[in-house]
C-alpha cells in the first residue's frame, strides 16, 4: 500500500527508462520557487529546492526519465552525464521516502490515483524555470 517502505528493503534500480509519478497521497504546492510536499501516509512535509522543484513538475507519468534528463540538459545548457546523475539520485530519494511510483517499472500503488503533478507542459514550465 501507500506510504514510506520498510528500512532495508531493497529497492529497485532506478533506470532511464521508468516513468516516475507522485505517489497517491503526496499533495504539492510550490511556494516561492520551492515546492512543499504533503504525504498523508506518513503525514510528514518535504520541501525541493528550485532544481528539486522543476524535476517534481517534469514527473507527468508519461515521459520517462531519459526524456527528462535530456530535456533539462537542453534546457539549461548543463552536461547530461550530471543532469542524469542529479536526476536519478533525487528520484532515488523520493523513492525512499515513499514519494514516488514507477521506480523500477513498478506500477504506481493501488491505494489511488497519484497526484499530478502542475498542469503546465514540461517545455512550458523548462521555460519559465529559474536559472538553475
Amino acid at each position: 500500500p501507500g506510504g514510506a517502505r520498510v528500512t532495508g528493503e531493497r529497492r529497485p534500480r532506478v533506470r532511464g527508462g521508468d516513468v516516475i509519478v507522485p505517489r497517491a497521497g503526496a499533495a504539492s504546492v510550490v511556494v516561492d520557487d520551492e515546492t512543499v510536499i504533503y504525504d498523508e501516509a506518513s503525514n510528514s512535509l518535504h520541501v525541493l529546492d528550485r532544481v528539486g522543484t522543476v524535476v517534481w513538475a517534469c514527473l507527468d507519468g508519461v515521459g520517462t526519465l531519459d526524456e527528462i534528463t535530456g530535456d533539462l540538459a537542453e534546457a539549461y545548457g548543463a552536461p547530461l552525464a550530471d543532469v542524469r546523475h542529479d536526476v536519478r539520485a533525487l528520484i532515488r530519494h523520493l523513492d525512499r521516502l515513499g514519494l514516488v511510483d514507477g521506480v523500477g517499472g513498478q506500477e504506481p500503488a493501488p491505494s489511488g490515483t497519484p497526484t499530478p503533478p502542475p498542469t503546465r507542459s514540461r517545455s512550458r514550465y523548462l521555460k519559465e524555470a529559474p536559472n538553475l
